[in-house]
């Protein structure tokens, strides 16, 4: 089997300035380089304003201001341990 190493993890953070009582929503995906995560983050985030101007213009709510996104790209972790029930005697 092989293995490949996806090294950049995009971390899509999304939450409410005007609710901080309401949990801050998270998404992630892999990337093969620094550069492509970057761009992929922008992106995405471009297309969550846009989506949120849409919506405040089409419903009228006060609520979709307070909206806010981010994301990072962090690199994940080179060794990851897998579980598997056979090694661990389970």
């Amino acid at each position: 089997m092989n293995e490949i190493y996806v090294p950049f993890l995009l971390i899509m953070m999304g939450w409410h300035d005007g609710l901080p009582e309401d949990d801050m929503k998270l998404s992630s995906e892999l990337h093969i380089s620094q550069e492509v995560c970057e761009q992929a983050g922008t992106e995405r985030q471009q297309m969550l304003i846009q989506d949120r101007a849409d919506r405040l213009e089409r419903f009228k709510v006060p609520m979709i201001k307070s909206e806010r996104f981010t994301y990072r790209c962090v690199e994940a972790p080179r060794y990851i341990q897998k579980h598997s029930a056979l090694r661990s005697g389970e």
